[in-house]
């Protein structure tokens, strides 16, 4: 099954206060649906586990051209498509009740070894789940790493608390945009003002560490940058 599709409804609890769906919510979806499809395609949370391994996200960029409501019901599609050196590509949509693809985006997955968490080959198995789906619609070729100074203004400090851990021992991922979120609402802007957020995942934050978020806005574009004392995340 090279194509994983889930339908689901927005609800009350992944909206903000103009009823539409948080940015989240977005990167919510993306990882329910990666895992749930893995597991089918075997090689999910427990496969890699017992070969003492794990997916951890890289890298994301996500093209939003609407941001659904509070009630809308949607289809969340995914599947892999290929791989660039050490890291498993896939690909997320999002169409609404019109079959309209609202939402679209890459993400580069790594595999780590659970106890060293450094970064492992793709091979076997992995590999050979991973097809290049090439007839499929990609909406970046490679994701590469951002670049730049650390944005000087501080926003806020995030302290990290047991919450906010997932099954992979650190802070879920689905947690940056969050933070991205509360950044831009500090200059007005709120996910419909967004057209395109690209996030890189460079250390795995643990319970009692503090995440500062600092950002800087240049014409059209906002980079986020969040610290805790000694790395970037």
């Amino acid at each position: 099954m090279n194509v994983y599709r889930d339908n689901v409804k927005i609800r009350h609890h992944q909206c903000g206060a103009d009823c539409k769906l948080k940015l989240r919510g977005i990167f919510d979806f993306f990882q329910d649906a990666a895992a749930e499809h893995a597991d089918i395609l075997g090689c999910g949370l427990q496969a890699l586990l017992d070969h003492n391994t794990l997916w951890v996200l890289s890298r994301q960029k996500v093209v939003i051209d609407r941001i659904p409501a509070v009630g809308e019901k949607l289809t969340v599609e995914t599947y892999p498509r290929g791989t660039d050196k050490l890291l498993a590509l896939r690909e997320y949509r999002i169409y609404d009740g019109q079959n309209i693809c609202i939402i679209h985006g890459t993400a580069a997955w790594l595999v780590l070894d659970a106890e060293t968490m450094r970064p492992l080959r793709l091979s076997g198995k992995i590999l050979d789940i991973i097809p290049d789906n090439d007839n499929l619609p990609i909406t970046f070729e490679k994701l590469g790493k951002l670049t730049g100074n650390t944005p000087e203004k501080e926003l806020f400090k995030y302290p990290v608390l047991s919450g906010g851990i997932d099954m992979n021992r650190h802070l879920n991922n689905a947690t940056y945009p969050e933070l991205v979120q509360n950044a831009l609402n500090s200059f007005g802007i709120t996910p419909s003002d967004i057209n395109c957020i690209e996030l890189n995942y460079l250390y795995a934050c643990q319970t009692g560490e503090e995440i500062t978020v600092t950002a800087e806005i240049s014409g059209n574009s906002a980079v986020i940058c969040g610290c805790t004392a000694e790395k970037a995340v």
